[in-house]
């Protein structure tokens, strides 16, 4: 059994007050000698133990009224495991509430529609309370879908839930997972539902989001299949849309970048700001940047309506680890939005390994080895003390080269540490050990360049590090992918009028490179200077490594072939795969100083541009670990195994202990999925560790709110009921005359009411009886 008003049962204690009366009007007798007295009492005697019962009878009526009062107007509903037989004719009210933040939408003059929202679901409730005999369910809708209420008899519960409901959250809002709490929540409860959506009714509430970003959008088929479900179940569904009303515009930052992205200390970079207006008429603001939380620069932005508006900073970091960009606009109307953050870990230098191949001449001129020229363009100050190098020359500190062997590479697995790019020079082929822990050095985020030469091994490569084995028959496990571009071949070109060593000499017959992709971020270079681009078309290949083409995996981007070649099948020279979060890229005619040489790509001015954007694109850091929108969950891969792990929430929400991580490999630990973030800002990830090895560290991570849900891109009332004909759309809310409660029906205040009142009658016909019998 529930109560509707559970608070009324207290009433219920005023059957003390006709005790209390009856205890203090108790008769007191006195004793007076009386010679008669003998045949008094002998007539008591007879009648007393009648009058006592007709008394107690008297005073359990009047002790009644006021407990079936309390619980008649407390309205007692029996359970549906209830065995007595009445109807159940009451409704279940379930009320979906828009929270995602564009309901916070306010301007002077107009209503923010969480406001109307609020006023809505209360004037609901109000009807609901006066039909009575009817349940209520909550289901909120952001970022995620919660049901603080399932079921609620007590009205006054629902209005206090609803009271509790101060702002909109920070996420946004979709429809259609939302109905689907609203199906589960219908088929648990017997009476009959009818389901209320109260939102501002967005595009993107409503649409699914095609695959094609610049394709049409279109009202979401699974949300029609559900709506269409709900009409065929008898289940009325009423669509309550609360958009402001007037002139609505917002100004959105919708995309934050850091150019490049593998951000080094001390080295200049460049902060990207993407801004959108949306409204009428064009507006001006002030965008302000900070770096962790200081030193704002300011920026004055004139927006115009549907337009993006590009605004460019340029930065320092100064240290190393990880810091928190922030750009902001001028307040508007929705704040949230105006607002964007970026975590960006930057390192003290991009650090490359090369490991050098061949079977070399031990006396052979170390300008000619394989890894000398990759060295020199990307490091020129290696050799060089830090008080050697002249103001202005940070820039050439980008990159830190370290050159090994590749005897000591395949037996020492310590080389994998403190390394952002290896690079596999002439290299003759990993073994099984190395190449694991290649693809998990890939996987994980690093970046690999494989250069095969003379004594590189072909089917070595494709065996281990384009995939795990060679197929196996119909129904067996698909073999496991590892990173490598493409499957290489044998060496072809014009190797019969090359010779190994200094008496080589270079054929007058040669292919060339061809830009197969002009918009790779690894070619930008060669557009930015004047005919860089035809000066690199047109350099001389001798020699190179086949690959399959028909085997290509969809990962694979081929940025440069090779042209005039005699082979008829289209040959890459230089192809790209994103492998995890790493990247692989295969260069199939490796550039070296050495007199047979497979090209002439060593040229300065084609290998600098080559082999630095080469460098900057396999070190890319991906960041999307870090930044993460509202409702995403944050995890990441700490560097050793730490003790205590707590996490800092934005907006004063406390300090929350995490659980120690369950996954380890290799002395490093992923922490567990944290799903707290219902709130945009910076969380800050605080790590300790007790054996000393790694100091006490601070990881920061990014939630912004998504930028799609300040578009305020609103369907209008007709537009709804077109596109939903079998919904109800209510532009204004309209509320009906309650239906009567049926007698009979399972809230038991008219029953409980009736007893009273027959109680009450019964009492003051028993009490004019014995009034009368005692004159």
């Amino acid at each position: 059994m529930s109560f509707l008003n559970s608070a009324l049962l207290g009433l219920s204690a005023l059957f003390a007050v006709p005790l209390i009366i009856h205890l203090l009007n108790r008769r007191r007798y006195r004793v007076l000698p009386w010679a008669a007295m003998e045949f008094l009492m002998l007539a008591y005697q007879r009648t007393r133990r009648r009058m006592r019962m007709e008394s107690l009878l008297l005073l359990l009526l009047r002790c009644a009224i006021p407990i079936l009062l309390a619980l008649a107007v407390a309205r007692p509903r029996l359970g549906q495991a209830s065995a007595l037989p009445l109807d159940r004719t009451g409704s279940h009210h379930i009320l979906i509430l828009d929270r995602s933040y564009s309901m916070g939408y306010q301007e002077e003059g107009i209503r923010r529609p969480f406001d109307r929202l609020k006023g809505w679901a209360d004037g609901i409730v109000g009807q609901i309370a006066a039909g009575g005999a009817d349940r209520v369910s909550l289901i909120l809708v952001d970022d995620r879908v919660t049901t603080p209420l399932r079921g609620e008899l007590s009205l006054t519960q629902v209005r206090k839930t609803l009271s509790e409901f101060l702002a909109p959250s920070d996420g946004r809002a979709r429809l259609l997972p939302a109905l689907k709490a609203a199906q589960t929540l219908a088929g648990k409860e017997e009476e009959p539902a009818r389901i209320y959506v109260i939102s501002d009714f967005q595009k993107s509430f409503i649409e699914a989001a095609p695959e094609d970003p610049e394709g049409e959008r279109g009202p979401d088929s699974a949300l029609v299949d559900v709506l269409g479900d709900f009409h065929d179940q008898g289940i009325p569904v009423v669509f309550l849309p609360v958009a402001p009303r007037g002139v609505v515009q917002n100004s959105i930052v919708r995309d934050l970048s850091l150019d490049p992205s593998n951000a080094v200390a001390r080295i200049p970079a460049t902060v990207r700001a993407t801004v959108i207006h949306r409204g009428p008429a064009g507006r001006e603001v002030l965008a302000t940047m900070t770096l962790d939380g200081e030193n704002p620069v300011n920026r004055p932005l004139n927006l115009q309506p549907g337009e993006a508006t590009e605004v460019r900073f340029p930065i320092r970091f100064l240290e190393p680890g990880y810091h928190a960009i922030e750009v902001s606009l001028t307040e508007d109307g929705l704040p949230i939005d105006d607002v964007r953050r970026l975590v960006i870990e930057v390192r003290d230098r991009i650090r490359v390994l090369c490991v050098e191949g061949g079977q070399g001449d031990p006396e052979e001129d170390p300008l000619l080895r394989p890894g000398f020229l990759y060295r020199n363009l990307l490091d020129p100050l290696a050799d060089l003390d830090a008080s050697e190098i002249q103001p202005g020359q940070e820039r050439l500190r980008t990159f830190d080269v370290q050159l090994v062997d590749e005897l000591r590479f395949q037996s020492d697995p310590n080389y994998f540490k403190d390394v952002d790019i290896i690079a596999l020079l002439d290299f003759s082929g990993p073994r099984e050990e190395l190449a694991k822990r290649l693809k998990d050095f890939v996987h994980r985020g690093g970046g690999l360049l494989v250069a095969p030469g003379q004594d590189s091994l072909p089917d070595l490569y494709n065996l281990r590090l384009f995939r795990k084995g060679q197929g196996g028959a119909r129904g067996e496990e698909a073999e496991e992918a590892g990173p490598l571009p493409l499957r290489l071949l044998e060496i072809r070109g014009f190797r019969g009028q090359l010779g190994r060593g200094k008496g080589g000499t270079i054929p007058d017959h040669y292919a060339t490179p061809r830009i197969a992709d002009p918009d790779s971020p690894y070619l930008r270079d060669f557009f930015e200077e004047q005919n860089l681009d035809k000066v690199l078309e047109a350099m001389p290949v001798y020699r190179y490594f086949a690959t399959d083409v028909r085997s290509q995996p969809k990962a694979t981007r081929v940025v440069l072939e090779l042209d005039q070649a005699d082979d008829p099948e289209r040959l890459p020279l230089l192809a790209i795969r994103d492998y995890g979060r790493g990247t692989c890229a295969l260069l199939t005619s490796n550039p070296t100083k050495q007199p047979d040489r497979w090209n002439e790509l060593d040229q300065l001015y084609i290998a600098l541009p080559l082999l630095h954007r080469l460098a900057r694109g396999l070190a890319q850091q991906d960041q999307t670990h870090l930044n993460r929108l509202v409702g995403q969950a944050l995890q990441t891969w700490i560097e050793g195994i730490p003790d205590s792990l707590y996490m800092m929430r934005p907006g004063n929400q406390g300090r929350k202990p995490l659980p120690l991580p369950l996954q380890i490999k290799d002395g490093n630990a992923r922490m567990e999925a944290f799903h707290g973030t219902y709130k945009a800002g910076i969380y800050r990830l605080e790590l300790s560790f007790s054996d000393k090895t790694h100091p006490d560290q601070e990881l920061l991570f990014a939630v912004n709110p998504d930028p799609d849900e300040g578009v305020l891109d609103y369907v209008s009332a007709a537009t709804l009921q077109q596109d939903f004909p079998k919904v109800e759309i209510q532009a204004e809310l309209r509320l009906e005359k309650p239906d009567v409660v049926q007698a009979g029906t399972s809230e038991m205040g008219r029953l409980l009411m009736m007893l009273m009142l027959m109680v009450g009658i019964s009492e003051a016909l028993l009490a004019g009886r014995l009034g009368r019998r005692r004159q």
